[in-house]
Order: C-alpha cells, then structure tokens, then sequence
C-alpha cells in the first residue's frame, strides 16, 4: 500500500524560507446535524459538531469536518479534518523561520493529525542537509600563464594568507585564488583535488595521466589547515614555487577532467570539473566542437557539471561554446563576469588579470550555482521510497498556482524544463534541468516543493 509523505524544498536567492504563523478558524459545528469547521489558511482545523441530544431535538451525531485548507505553501501546513460529533482539532501551520543559509534550506514532514501519523511514511520534521560538493580543480599550466610576468617566469607565489601574490603573474593570481577558495569558511566539508594541464610525455590526449590529480581528492576544513594546507604545499612540488611553462593540451586535460569526475561520482554528494584557462589550445583536440563534445557527453551521460573559467586574454567566445553544453547554469555580465559582452549572459566565468578576491567569487557563484539546484533525497524513516511517485512544482515568485516540472530520465533528456534523479533506481539526489535551474536562480523569491511517496515496508 502506497502512502504519502511530504518533502518540502525552498530554493531562494537571499530570501526567508519556513512556514506561516497560524490562526484559529471559527468551528461552526452545532447540535445534531451541523459539520465541522474547514481550517483556515495555514489554521487549526474546525471542531466537529458535537452529538445533539436525542431527546430535546431528535439530532445524530454531527458529520465529519472538512479538512483544513493548505496554509499558503510555503507559510503553513495542512490542518486536519475535525471528526463528527467529536472536538479533533486539525493539524497547525508552522511558525516563519528565517532561513540561516542564503542557498539551500528544507525540511520534510507530515501533517500531525492522528490519521495522519497513521499513513506517514515520515512522521518527523527536521531540517535537511545541503548536498556537500565535491572539486577538481584544472589549471592551465601553460608557458602564457607567466604572463605579465614574462615567459617561463619563476618564483616565490606568496600561497598562504592573505593570498597576495609576490609575482604579478596570471599562474600566481589563479593559483593564490584557487588556494583562498578552498581555505574559506563556506567550503568546510566539501572536497577538492587539484592537477595542471601542459605537455608532459607521460601524459595522454586521451586523458590519461590528467586523471590522476597532482593532489587527490580531500576534505576540506573550512580555513588554512588540513587538506586546502596539502593542496598548496604538496600540489606539482609546491605552488610557491611551481611556474607555467609548455604547450596547451586541453582536449587532454579535459578528458582527464571528464574521466577522474566519473570515477569519483559518490552517492549523496555533488562533483563538478573547473577548467581554468587563459588562452586558445594548441595541442591534442583544439577545436571548440571537438571540446563542446567531450564536456557535453560527459554531462549526458553522467549528469556531471563542467565549468570553464577564463582569465584576461582568455577567448571567451571560444570558452562560451565549450560551456554552453556541459551542464553550467546561465548567469548575467555582472563586474564583466562574462568578459565584454555588453550585459549578456553566458555559461563562463571571466576572472579578468585573475586577481584573487575576484576568482574567489567566482568559484563561489558556481558552488552556488549547482547546490541551490540539487536536493538530497531523505530516507523514510519508516516506509520505502517509491522513486515513481515523486512529484517537483516551482512557485514563481514564491506564489501559487505552482508549476509541476516534468521528470526526465536523465540529465542527457534535459531539453527544458524538468529534473531527474542521480540514480534513477536508487536516487540520493534530485536535480534541475538547467533551464528550470537558471529560471529558478534569476527569480529571487522562487520556491520549489517536493512531494514524496513512499511504500509501506
């Protein structure tokens, strides 16, 4: 037997997310042959009639009341139904909560009527946990990376707090960016690894060698210690003193991008590829369809997001057909993020000379990007989970009548509006399509529910 559960998800950019205040409904049950009251919105449902008394006015007992009505999601909760001739009091709305995390915040549960806690599959209320994100960092290593410093220059980078680089170099700015990133507080439980792409004979156009990361895959603590501390002393014999020399192999790179994010795709948990660049490729596949392919199959295939950061003198249009298909969310030309466009829109990050401060917010903005489009699946608590009676509707501007999204089986079937699982027979997750994604991020009072069934164990 089939019995429904709720899973509610509130997606916002900077905006309060929880349930509304309730009030109380007039009952307007009276003797005999009255109803109960229907709740409110976002209100205690109305008692039911009480019995009326045979003997003075030949009443039976009253009828069932009406079912609360649904408080206005995503400020209340359903109130319950009173019984006849009873006083049941339906299910109250919640109280508004500010939402402590400007991304990502929901919670599931179920109305807390006595019938209901029958038929719940998850009878409990708690919130959820953001999906944690996990990094592999590519970075251009390549001879153009010195510059202004000039061809091949070496020296000290200065990677360590404050993240001011000692040599004005786009190699220093991207690696100190790259660096900061990873020691910020924000990114505390997420994973990254971090390898480099020039021509190495040991390395392959078909990917191999740029599969295996110079640093592997860690946890990160949130500040300078631990994993983001090996990533900067240990990374290609130190990023102090590491410098771009060679070639630009990234049709390489990318298949070494698109090959280790496969292999360390973990259940309960996002991975994403950042390939930073500052030019045009000149060695292994170069063209922009030979490399929009590679990107593109990848994220049909896997559902695995990939995204291109470029740095000043970078080719943009270049970057901007390579990333239009790999699964990255469209975002505007704020602070030249899309590199002269004249307020377009765009699918790459421009970092410009790649000062620090600037590339950390970038990396940001991406982070972002894919965690406020993906839900964790909670376990029932009781029950199992029925992956084919799983409903998503978008509120626009928080407000209903909702949209329902329709379920694709894949990321490769996104062709509009919709969302799939990460493992249709097994899911952890459920994610956006990318236009649902980019059509949720620019309303910035958006607001997603999602109703899971579940199966009686």
């Amino acid at each position: 037997m089939k019995r429904w559960s709720w899973f509610l998800g509130a997606v916002a950019v900077g905006l309060f997310i929880g349930c509304g205040t309730s009030s109380d409904s007039s009952p307007d049950g009276s003797g005999g042959s009255a109803k109960g009251g229907s709740g409110g919105s976002g209100a205690t449902g109305g008692k039911g009639g009480s019995s009326g008394d045979a003997s003075v006015d030949g009443g039976s007992g009253g009828e069932s009341g009406s079912a609360g009505v649904s408080g206005g999601w995503p400020t209340g909760g359903s109130g319950g139904g009173g019984t006849g001739g009873s006083s049941e009091t339906g299910g109250v709305g919640g109280s508004t909560q500010p939402d402590a995390s400007p991304d990502v915040n929901f919670e599931y549960d179920a109305p807390v009527t006595e019938a209901s806690l029958e038929d719940a599959c998850v009878d409990e209320t708690a919130a959820a946990k953001p999906v944690p994100l996990d990094i592999y960092f590519m970075l251009d290593a390549s001879t153009s990376m010195s510059i202004p410093a000039g061809s091949g220059a070496q020296g000290d980078c200065n990677v360590a707090p404050p993240f001011s680089p000692s040599v004005n170099s786009r190699w220093c700015n991207a690696v100190n960016a790259v660096a900061g990133y990873v020691s910020d507080s924000s990114v505390a439980g997420n994973r990254a690894a971090i390898g480099y792409f020039k021509h190495y004979t040991s390395h392959n156009c078909n990917g191999s060698g740029y599969d295996t990361p110079m640093v592997a895959l860690g946890t990160l603590s949130g500040g300078y210690t631990g994993h983001a501390k090996v990533i900067v002393e240990q990374a290609y014999g130190g990023l102090n003193w590491a410098y771009p020399f060679s070639n630009t192999p990234t049709g390489g790179a990318l298949n070494g991008l698109v090959k280790f994010t496969a292999a360390n795709k973990t259940p309960g948990r996002v991975i994403i590829g950042i390939l930073i660049t500052d030019g045009a490729p000149n060695e292994c596949e170069s063209s922009d369809s030979g490399l929009r392919n590679i990107a593109q199959t990848h994220f049909n295939n896997t559902g695995i997001h990939t995204f291109m950061v470029g740095i000043e003198g970078s080719a943009f249009q270049r970057l901007e057909a390579w990333a239009s298909y790999t699964g990255a969310i469209k975002h505007d030309d704020t602070n030249d993020a899309c590199g002269n466009c004249n307020n377009c829109e765009c699918h790459h990050y421009n970092v410009g000379k790649g000062n620090p401060a600037v590339f950390i917010e970038a990396l940001k903005k991406i982070q972002k990007s894919v965690l406020s489009c993906t839900f964790q699946v909670p376990e029932p608590s009781q029950g199992v989970l029925d992956p084919d009676l799983v409903r998503v509707d978008y509120f626009p501007n928080g407000q209903p009548p909702p949209i329902e999204l329709p379920r694709v089986n894949s990321a490769g079937d996104c062709s509009g509006p919709g969302w799939y699982y990460d493992n249709p027979t097994n899911p952890t997750t459920v994610n956006l399509c990318p236009d649902s994604c980019s059509t949720i991020q620019a309303d910035s009072h958006a607001e997603i529910k999602i109703r899971i069934a579940c199966q009686a164990s």
